[in-house]
């Protein structure tokens, strides 16, 4: 029984915690007519999703047996259980980190094999942050995907929605269809794109992009995520974004933030512009306006 119970604690199933607990139980009392029934009765309920799942297939993937002494069958039917769900017990995301290789590490050699390989290629940036890494959000790309802007006050433009289950699901998110309120100056717009956004042809070697009026504070708003492409920048480029405050008309050089320049072989990529970091980033926003410079005869693209 020592065995037994050592298995118990690891079954590495969320729904399987009943499971769990009522073995572990079943393990250190004296209740040896009762929980049998009501293991077996739990397992018959969950067992269903198993079908086709057999003990053969278990022992193909080299998995540990449980094994309940006099309990054949209710051993079976975990044996089958574990089989059937431990292979998707797996994740990039770093949030489960506590969790499923705990849960898997321990029955082989191929989690722990994809568990190394996870962790050796997280996406860790100059500071030390751990990239999230669970799904596309409407905040930092590399963060936690929620709150997003419309959840926290904040204010988000979207040429295209393409990817953006979350956003879709959860707030029926629709891509812009024009720009009205836009103020476009050295570019053309060549279209509206459903994958790629708003496509730009430059006319000039200054491009400025400014956003329609809304009303948003810094300080649900420390950086501004832009989703974009180019090609054809001059090398020389610099890309920055500025803002204004409630009340304000004039475009201040001090007041701006620098982000990375792109060239085509990016594609579409994001840029977490760290707004909060400047000293004089706080107030109630009005606008927002990108600039781009070298930028005769290139292609922007703003998802």
């Amino acid at each position: 029984m020592k065995s037994f119970v050592t298995c118990s604690c690891i079954l590495n199933s969320y729904w399987l915690a009943a499971v769990r607990l009522l073995i572990q139980f079943y393990a250190g009392n004296q209740m040896n007519r009762i929980l049998p029934r009501i293991v077996c009765l739990l397992l018959s309920c969950v067992m269903p999703w198993a079908s086709g799942v057999s003990l053969a297939s278990a022992q193909e993937l080299y998995l540990p047996r449980f094994t309940v002494p006099d309990h054949d069958s209710q051993s079976d039917a975990i044996n089958e259980l574990h089989a059937l769900h431990h292979g998707a017990a797996f994740s990039d995301c770093t949030l489960w980190d506590p969790w499923l290789p705990h849960a898997t590490l321990w029955t082989g050699q191929k989690p722990r094999d994809q568990y190394r390989a996870s962790l050796l290629n997280r996406k860790i940036d100059g500071e030390g942050y751990v990239s999230v890494n669970q799904h596309r959000g409407m905040r930092h790309s590399e963060g936690w995907p929620f709150p997003g802007w419309q959840q926290s006050g904040g204010t988000g433009f979207h040429f295209s929605v393409a990817d953006e289950v979350w956003a879709i699901q959860s707030f029926a998110q629709k891509a812009l269809t024009n720009t009205d309120g836009w103020d476009i100056r050295g570019a053309v717009v060549e279209g509206i794109n459903p994958v790629r956004g708003l496509r730009l042809l430059t006319t000039s070697d200054v491009v400025t992009i400014t956003t329609p009026a809304f009303s948003c504070g810094t300080i649900v708003a420390p950086f501004a995520r832009l989703e974009w492409a180019a090609s054809g920048l001059g090398r020389e480029s610099q890309p920055n974004i500025q803002w204004l405050f409630e009340g304000e008309s004039e475009w201040s050089s001090d007041r701006q933030v620098d982000f990375s320049p792109l060239n085509e072989s990016d594609g579409l990529k994001f840029a977490n512009v760290p707004l909060y970091r400047h000293p004089k980033y706080a107030g109630i926003l009005n606008r927002y306006r990108l600039t781009f410079n070298h930028a005769a005869g290139s292609r922007i693209d703003l998802k």
